[in-house]
């Protein structure tokens, strides 16, 4: 198979090989939808945490918010 990627490029997909067919499962990102400003009430303490621990990863608090109420709703859902 070859590619027209440079050397150290990589691409997001999964190969998978039988002797009839050959899938390939692509990641897409799909458009989001548009951020609205919203107002909470914290705690301090609890604040200071989220904070620290999404700054550690790289994430700002509404991202890291935002991940943690949709995998929240998802693990409860049904």
């Amino acid at each position: 198979m070859e590619t027209a990627l440079e050397e150290d490029e990589r691409l997001p997909i999964a190969l998978a090989f039988n002797l009839d067919a050959l899938a390939i499962l692509v990641t897409l990102k799909t458009r989001a939808a548009m951020a609205v400003r919203i107002n909470i009430t914290l705690p301090e303490d609890v604040l200071e945490r989220i904070d620290r621990f999404a700054a550690d990863r790289g994430l700002s608090r509404s991202t890291f918010l935002a991940r943690a109420a949709s995998r929240e709703m998802e693990r409860n859902a049904g």
